[in-house]
């Protein structure tokens, strides 16, 4: 037992604690409260504070401050072949005014971020395993540099819909899904600044779809990733009515001990699109870049 241990070990008795079982590895929730392998519970709490002194947005004054806190559970039915998870999200921001800029990227209060089935298909399609969701979900799409889940942000974008994902047994895969993308609510700044707790939604006037595939390992160490990804909205006055198509590929080689590495990825973007909310004409789309 390291003395770091045995101290506060010794500790724990002043503490009212000396029933509390003390081991030199990572404390886990499930195993605390007794559950099966089967249920696997987690939650996570981020508290952080910000201050601005002189504002650097148009039309505001003076300072501000806002205390951010995302707290979040999680909750899977670890079965085979099917199982469930479920993931709860309480982001919310105080200290804040009406003199505050601020939107549903930093306040969405007590919202089902996640829920959805698993169904574990096997060797369906051959070479590999094959799993399908049904539901909500949170992505991450290769580097994350045009999907991802938000890390930093206080809120996080989901998704709706069905995700197909096929893991090679030579460690390629491909992934193809079809979503509606979430409206995050309340949005308008009054509730906001209350906290008050509004039912996300999704219709079919927004949808997201596409494919995602990389392949094994390469000469050199080297991966390969192409993707497909498309944004479909209705053409009403209350969207930007994007259509857009967004083909792109990665290849990159991992960091490692003597060795170099390197990532290049690049996409191209093209559609149609308003230039804003309303009854505005389309207009030809043209986006592109390079990493």
């Amino acid at each position: 037992m390291s003395p770091s241990i045995r101290r506060l070990r010794n500790l724990l008795p002043v503490l009212g604690l000396a029933s509390l079982p003390l081991t030199a590895g990572p404390w886990r929730l499930g195993e605390t409260l007794g559950l099966p392998e089967w249920l696997r519970v987690a939650g996570e709490q981020r508290t952080r504070y910000e201050t601005l002194d002189g504002q650097f947005r148009a039309g505001r004054q003076g300072g501000d401050q806002a205390l951010a806190l995302r707290t979040s559970l999680t909750a899977e039915l670890n079965t085979h072949p099917v199982g469930l998870f479920t993931e709860i999200l309480d982001a919310r921001e105080y200290l804040t005014d009406v003199g505050s800029p601020i939107d549903n990227t930093m306040v969405n209060p007590l919202e089902v971020l996640q829920a959805h089935v698993r169904w574990e298909a096997g060797d369906l399609i051959p070479g590999g395993t094959n799993v399908l969701r049904l539901g909500r979900e949170t992505l991450d799409l290769g580097n994350r540099r045009l999907v991802a889940r938000n890390a930093y942000r206080n809120t996080i974008n989901a998704f709706t819909g069905a995700d197909w994902l096929w893991s090679g047994n030579r460690g390629d895969s491909v992934r193809a899904f079809w979503f509606l993308p979430v409206q995050r609510l309340p949005d308008d700044a009054t509730s906001l600044l209350d906290n008050d707790i509004v039912a996300d939604s999704q219709d079919f006037g927004r949808q997201f779809l596409g494919m995602h595939a990389t392949s094994r390992k390469l000469a050199a160490d080297l991966r390969a990733e192409v993707y497909w990804y498309t944004l479909l909205e209705e053409n009403d006055p209350a969207s930007r009515g994007r259509r857009l198509h967004t083909p792109g590929f990665r290849t990159f080689r991992r960091p490692g001990v003597g060795k170099f590495d390197l990532e290049i990825e690049s996409a191209l973007q093209r559609g149609t699109s308003k230039s804003g909310i309303g009854n505005l004409p389309e207009l030809d789309h043209t986006a592109y870049f390079l990493h």
